[in-house]
C-alpha cells in the first residue's frame, strides 16, 4: 500500500489528485490511502468524502481519511504533498499594498515569499525526517521551484515543486531547438496552470 499524506486537506487541488490516483489505480491496482491534515478537520471532511464516492463509483482500492494532527498524516507517509495558504503570504501581500508597489513576479518576489514561507516549510522537513524520512516532499504552494530546491539543500528531504507551466516550457524548447511548439508533446504532472 501506498500513503500519500496531503498537508493543506482542504485544499481545492485534492480532487484532481484524488481523480489522477485513481485514474492510475483502475491500470494498476495498486491500494493507496490518502491522509488528509488540515488546520481544520472540518474543511478536509468533504475531500475525504469524495475520495470515497470516486473509490466506489471506479471500484479501486482507494481509501481517504481526515487526521487532526499532522504527525498522524505523516507516519509512515511514501509521498507528502503540501497546498496550504500560510498567515506568510497575507503578510507579503499587505507589505506590498502598504508600500504602495507590487514586487516583480519574478525574482524579488518570489524572494519574498520564499523567505516568508521557510521557517513553516521547514518545519514540514523536520517532522518528514522524523516520521517517514524517505518520503518524497511535493510542494504545490509557491513558489513551488524555490521551496523544493531550499528543502531539499537545507531541510535534508527529498522534494520536488508541482507548478508547471507547460506552455512556457513548450515554447523556450520550440525556440532553442527551431521547432513549431505544436511539435512539441509533453507528458507532465502537476496540477497548477496547465499541469
Amino acid at each position: 500500500m501506498v500513503k500519500l499524506a496531503y498537508i493543506g486537506g482542504s485544499s481545492l487541488f485534492v480532487p484532481s489528485i484524488l481523480n489522477g490516483i485513481a485514474g492510475l489505480q483502475r491500470r494498476l491496482a495498486e491500494p493507496v490511502e490518502e491522509a488528509l491534515y488540515d488546520i481544520s478537520s472540518d474543511a478536509a471532511s468533504p475531500m475525504a468524502q469524495y475520495g470515497g464516492v470516486l473509490a466506489r463509483a471506479w471500484e479501486v482500492p482507494l481509501h481517504v481519511s481526515v487526521c487532526s494532527e499532522r504527525d498522524q498524516a505523516l507516519a509512515g507517509a511514501d509521498v507528502v504533498l503540501v497546498s496550504v495558504w500560510l498567515h506568510e503570504h497575507e503578510h507579503v501581500r499587505q507589505l506590498q499594498e502598504r508600500l504602495g508597489f507590487e514586487l516583480a513576479e519574478e525574482g524579488p518576489q518570489v524572494a519574498a515569499w520564499a523567505a516568508a514561507c521557510a521557517p513553516w516549510s521547514l518545519g514540514v522537513a523536520e517532522d518528514m525526517r522524523r516520521l517517514c524520512p524517505q518520503a518524497l516532499l511535493l510542494t504545490v504552494m509557491n513558489p513551488t521551484d524555490v521551496l523544493a530546491g531550499y528543502l531539499s539543500q537545507v531541510g535534508g528531504v527529498r522534494c520536488a515543486g508541482m507548478c508547471v507551466e507547460v506552455d512556457g516550457l513548450r515554447g523556450a524548447l520550440a525556440y532553442y531547438c527551431r521547432m513549431s511548439p505544436d511539435e512539441i508533446v509533453l507528458h507532465h504532472a502537476g496540477v497548477n496552470h496547465d499541469g
